[in-house]
């Protein structure tokens, strides 16, 4: 079984908190010396998808396997480039204050003001 070991911070041991993530086509067995670092397996339904998972001991002393999620990543929620373009206002110093003065604009919430009039 081929293993790609990535160590965020360069070698081993010198990770944060010793973590590393190791790439693999299947999950080893569970054991004392797969714990410590993620593994990434590729996703049944989409191989560039990595799940993610760590080896826990269980309440009996022995070893399994906890899926801690993947590198799949949900941006639904998250503004598109088309959504902020057609709400783009230009306003001035001036035009800015006299909404917020009209109360049309609430002054506590955080606004793009340009400041070139």
């Amino acid at each position: 079984m081929a293993t790609t070991t990535i160590y965020p911070y360069g070698s081993p041991g010198t990770a944060v908190g010793g973590m590393g993530y190791i790439l693999v086509q299947t999950l080893p067995t569970a054991s004392s010396a797969t714990t410590g670092a993620v593994y990434l397996v590729p996703n049944a339904q989409d191989s560039s998808i990595k799940d993610m998972y760590v080896t826990v001991q269980n309440v009996g002393g022995g070893y399994e396997w906890s899926k801690i999620g993947t590198t799949q990543l949900n941006l639904s929620g998250y503004a598109t480039e088309e959504w902020v373009e057609a709400r783009d206002v230009d306003l001035s110093v001036a035009e800015y204050e006299a909404l917020v003065n009209a109360g049309q604009v609430d002054p506590d919430k955080r606004y793009f003001v340009d400041e070139e009039e």
